[in-house]
């Protein structure tokens, strides 16, 4: 959770003058202190059950202070110089609570003054995530009772084998099998490709790798081992001066649909999910959840905050993102589907995340580096086979969507609606929109 404990000491660095009273070690210390201090009441739960519980620990990890020294640094260095002296103008003097305290409420600190400096990239090139990407990245409740958690997408590529919409596996050198290079052949970087699981899911839906439970989020740190992947865009060009669109992509090896009348409908193998901040010269506007192939924008006033991060909701099953924990008919249909979500384990994608920045001009995707790389990293090659592949992440399941479009009886077409063609990847999601959805103009929503 590096965003609040490096914003309130990049506010410090912004704010203060010379002084003899501190120097850049001092900087990382109050860093780490900050980080220490509020990483697990920034995002605690505020249901009364949560509050009740008491915190297995009160330490981030060492991963969340050094991100925050090493951001805290970093705008120190491009305020006042690598050598330069600066002090707090606004020490916090409140003593950190003891190990075993149990917080009554959430410790939020104040939103600080953000001052952020905004430099166009060089020739329209991003060569780094810019800072205010991280510091606001917004931070994932993920569903208390969640069967399938979000994965590492290298390995869910071990487990496939592209294949035609009609099922038939497409013949590709073995040395590139189950790895992101095999992506990148023509005969498969195509839209009417499909990765075919190398098991059956309409039978074994609950195996490791589709639940993957591996990828539940530290309930001390907000870690997960499957990795965010963030996308920076800079619309200068398209939109004015200082207009940077921030996807955050989220991977889920299984999609469990919604139910409708005790059955699960959309079921599907590979699920991305996004936000995406857009920022006016390093502040942000509004942003923008998906679900269910588009979703809804909202000013930035109107979100839920820990700190100055916004707070997010990926529904139970189908992951898609609302801004508020509770129910949410989509469909808009009495009794049709809906989604549930709800304050349960938190996940911080800035502490394990792969970053590419993609170049509109020229369609062109670019690795940048990752201040939390994922381990095992994630070669830049491969960053780029990955979000740049036009093909389906998950089975066609062609001869069940074929029944249901011959099917004469309701039930039938009914069984066709169970099972879903696997959904597409970040280069299909409509990264050079102009709006702040991806499928037309709608108005921003001033309220959640």
């Amino acid at each position: 959770m590096i965003g609040t404990s490096a914003v309130i000491v990049v506010d410090e660095v912004r704010g203060a003058e010379p002084d003899v009273m501190g120097d850049r070690d001092r900087i990382v210390s109050r860093a780490v202190d900050v980080s220490d201090h509020n990483i697990f009441h920034t995002t605690m739960a505020s249901t009364e059950e949560q509050k009740e519980q008491t915190p297995q620990t009160n330490t981030p990890g060492d991963e969340s202070k050094i991100a925050a020294a090493k951001i805290a640094l970093k705008v120190h260095d491009e305020a006042v110089g690598p050598g330069a002296v600066v002090t707090t103008p606004h020490p916090i003097t409140t003593p950190p609570p003891p190990p075993d305290a149990t917080p009554s409420e959430p410790d939020r600190p104040p939103t600080p003054p953000v001052h952020q400096t905004y430099e166009p990239p060089v020739d329209g090139k991003i060569n780094e995530v810019p800072i205010y990407a991280i510091v606001y990245a917004p931070l994932l409740h993920c569903y208390d009772k969640e069967r399938y958690w979000p994965g590492s997408v290298l390995v869910h590529l071990e487990h496939c084998h592209p294949e035609t919409y009609d099922g038939d596996l497409i013949d590709i050198p073995r040395d590139v099998v189950g790895k992101p290079a095999m992506l990148t052949l023509p005969q498969v970087n195509k839209d009417d490709v499909f990765l075919k699981l190398d098991v059956e899911p309409k039978e074994e839906p609950d195996i490791d790798y589709l639940t993957s439970r591996v990828g539940i989020p530290n309930l001390s740190t907000g870690k997960s081992v499957a990795p965010a992947w963030m996308l920076v865009i800079d619309k200068t060009k398209e939109l004015g001066p200082g207009i940077v669109d921030v996807f955050y992509f989220f991977f889920w090896p299984f999609n469990f649909g919604p139910t409708v009348m005790g059955k699960h409908f959309g079921n599907h193998v590979g699920d991305w999910e996004h936000a995406m901040i857009r920022f006016r010269s390093g502040v942000p506007y509004a942003m923008h959840l998906s679900s269910h192939s588009d979703g809804e924008a909202y000013e930035w006033s109107a979100l839920e905050k820990r700190g100055i991060r916004p707070v997010i909701y990926p529904a139970e099953g189908s992951h898609a993102l609302y801004p508020k924990p509770g129910t949410h008919n989509y469909s808009g249909v009495p009794l049709g589907p809906s989604d549930h979500t709800s304050r349960g384990p938190i996940w911080d994608p800035t502490l394990n995340y792969v970053a590419a920045s993609f170049d509109l001009e020229n369609n062109l995707f670019m690795h940048l580096p990752s201040t939390a790389p994922p381990s095992p990293d994630i070669s830049p090659a491969d960053v780029v086979s990955i979000l740049a592949f036009k093909g389906k992440w998950g089975n066609s399941f062609s001869k069940i969507r074929k029944l249901k479009e011959h099917a004469l009886r309701v039930d039938q077409k009914l069984v066709g609606l169970v099972w879903a063609q696997g959904c597409s990847g970040p280069c299909d999601k409509s990264l050079d929109r102009k709006g702040m959805n991806r499928w037309g103009e709608r108005k921003l929503f001033a309220s959640v």
